[in-house]
């Protein structure tokens, strides 16, 4: 039997960890289609040195069968919450890695897919690529436009544009849309430097900030979810273990090793939900 040519379009977070799963977990070809170089991607490698990660440096390691990978490369603690930067670094030496013990099965094509039809992708640049599967780990999609801002030209679409909140200047309000982690490393950016004179305003639907973590790391919660039948049943059954607990904190934790097995058993709406 032939080896399977594989594609995976997006060399962000998850097209890395994606390609180096496909080549240490068989015999795959595997053709990653990304522009830029692959590693950091939007959430990584747009960052600037305050903006940190949300989750514990011992809950971010590259390699399933070792949780402490992340961590040690680092020399940082695992309850600690290391710069969106440094894992930027982490996931480029991670493909570096990669692409050093598997580069005969694995090719680059600095490209930016256009189109998919039938099994074949065709790029900008560089024709097409046939492919026997295919990955798409573009990321989230873009923010929606509020109608009545789109066009406006002190109107900022994206944040992560490189400069974009550093032209703004220090004694001009800024309202912010939305008030969830992207507000927060916004708020972050635009105090980096301590001059900012004028106010910051966020506006959004609940009017809530985040949740923060807690000082201390608890144990994870050891979930017992009996592959819940619906979105309904496995948000009711998160919440009650939240509730027994007492911190949802670590019924998250508890949750993140049933994800993918939990995700693949909704239905597609389900999942859009």
């Amino acid at each position: 039997m032939r080896a399977r040519t594989v594609a995976v379009v997006g060399g962000g977070c998850a097209g890395v960890l994606a390609t180096r799963e496909l080549l240490r977990g068989g015999d795959d070809r595997v053709v990653l289609i990304e522009p830029d170089e692959p590693g950091g991607g939007l959430a990584y490698g747009s960052a600037r040195p305050w903006h940190l990660l949300n989750s514990r440096a011992g809950a971010m390691s590259a390699d399933p069968d070792d949780p402490g990978h992340f961590a040690r490369w680092a020399g940082i603690s695992p309850e600690s919450f290391a710069p969106r930067t440094v894992y930027g670094s982490y996931l480029e030496n991670v493909f570096a890695r990669t692409a050093g013990d598997h580069g005969d099965r694995l090719s680059i094509v600095r490209d930016r897919a256009a189109r998919l039809v039938s099994r074949q992708i065709y790029t900008e640049k560089s024709g097409h690529i046939a492919a026997d599967e295919i990955v798409v780990a573009i990321g989230n999609p873009t923010a929606a436009r509020p109608a009545a801002l789109d066009g406006h030209p002190d109107y900022v679409a994206d944040p992560w544009r490189p400069g974009v909140l550093q032209a703004i200047p220090s004694d001009v309000p800024v309202l912010l849309i939305g008030a969830g982690l992207t507000a927060v490393d916004v708020v972050l950016t635009l105090t980096a430097d301590g001059n900012r004179d004028a106010p910051i305003t966020a506006v959004s639907r609940r009017g809530q900030l985040p949740l923060t973590h807690s000082a201390e790391l608890s144990p994870p919660s050891d979930l017992s979810l009996d592959e819940p039948g619906t979105l309904r049943d496995l948000v009711r059954s998160v919440r009650k273990a939240a509730a027994d607990a007492g911190d949802w904190r670590a019924v998250v934790d508890g949750l993140r090793p049933s994800i993918d097995r939990l995700w693949g058993n909704l239905t597609p709406e389900e999942q859009d939900d």
